[in-house]
């Protein structure tokens, strides 16, 4: 079953660019299981393709990852930096469509989001609130006269599309005793330890190998130190993996026991 243009309003078949002025590329991640951090990037740029049966449009986005804002300059600076995006080697992030589908609550945008030279597949959620036509489209031009440049701009908005790729949490398991590191439904990480009093023994660092290569094993390490800091806990190094984080992040030496020098 495909939906068409007579059934919905408005609606006209060609190639528009996605319009800053009317769009928010925005995300909100579950910190630490606590709180939540929001967030958006303020550069990107996309076009979207509306095929006669709209079963057949495509869409493709551009995120500049330097532009992330979460309110916080410090945070941004470090997920800036080598310890997530990385910018200096992976500047943006992609995304590209591969199909649309209907669902029960309107639309289904299959697709491909490449991050930090990764790609995974990934489906948004689209809910088409209507069209309607740029007031200045006669100034910009319009379908048929040149090519379909008219924006698509709504009352409010048009289109929304609402993204929610699964980011990585960090989260105790005192019964197992380890940290754990989640992507979705799926446990990508442990860090095994030993509780005493005052002090946690990081023992074992592991990340499943299907992950390998995606900077999880920093991921997990930084969580769990700073599930620790904010409970007022020491930390003994056993681990060779968090040894060599701590060498490369020396600012969190405090948190070690003892001298932190003998621990490397």
């Amino acid at each position: 079953m495909s939906t068409t243009a007579v059934e919905t309003p408005g609606y006209v078949a060609g190639t528009y660019t996605i319009d800053p002025g009317h769009s928010d590329v925005a995300f909100t991640v579950r910190h630490l299981m606590v709180s939540k951090v929001r967030g958006h990037f303020t550069r990107f740029q996309g076009e979207l393709t509306l095929a006669p049966d709209p079963l057949a449009s495509s869409v493709t986005a551009t995120i500049e990852l330097a532009s992330i804002d979460t309110n916080n300059p410090q945070r941004d600076d470090d997920l800036r930096s080598a310890n997530f995006f990385e910018i200096d080697t992976y500047p943006t992030m992609t995304f590209r469509s591969t199909g649309i589908r209907h669902s029960e609550d309107g639309f289904d945008v299959d697709g491909e989001l490449t991050l930090h030279g990764v790609t995974r597949p990934v489906t948004l959620a689209l809910d088409v609130n209507g069209f309607t036509r740029d007031p200045y489209a006669s100034r910009q031009g319009s379908p048929g006269q040149g090519g379909p440049t008219a924006r698509v701009v709504p009352e409010t908005r048009t289109i929304e599309v609402m993204a929610m790729p699964t980011a990585p949490r960090v989260v105790d398991n005192p019964q197992a005793s380890r940290y754990e590191l989640w992507l979705g439904t799926t446990r990508a990480g442990v860090i095994q330890y030993r509780a005493e009093p005052g002090t946690v023994l990081l023992v074992h660092t592991e990340v499943d190998p299907a992950f390998a290569g995606e900077g999880l094993g920093e991921r997990l390490v930084a969580g769990a130190l700073e599930d620790l800091r904010a409970r007022g806990l020491k930390l003994v190094p056993l681990c060779p993996f968090v040894r060599a984080y701590l060498r490369r992040h020396p600012d969190q030496d405090d948190l070690v026991a003892g001298d932190p020098a003998a621990s490397q």
